[in-house]
């Protein structure tokens, strides 16, 4: 089964964010699924298909996963709506 996967560290936390052409997509903060959704095509790019809060040293910050998926599937992630990882789509 083809997966996309974007992982990064961000400020300590380890996120990732797994997209598949049968089961959806899920967002991992340190190992733990946060959000999952079984959706297996999007085309609005400006609304986040999956988020969860981190708490960080300076607060808590919410995580936005976005994802396209036509043809092929961008990932791009988001921290208090600020670009991190990822694709930068519009």
């Amino acid at each position: 089964m083809p997966v996309k996967e974007l992982s990064i560290t961000y400020k300590g936390k380890k996120i990732r964010v797994e997209n598949t052409w049968f089961s959806g997509a899920k967002l991992y903060i340190d190992g733990d699924c946060r959000d999952t959704t079984n959706r297996l095509i999007n085309v609005d790019s400006t609304k986040p298909l999956l988020s969860a809060s981190i708490e960080t040293e300076s607060g808590s910050e919410i995580i936005e996963a976005f994802i396209v998926a036509i043809m092929t599937t961008k990932i791009k992630l988001h921290a208090n709506g600020e670009f991190i990882a990822g694709e930068n789509f519009k």
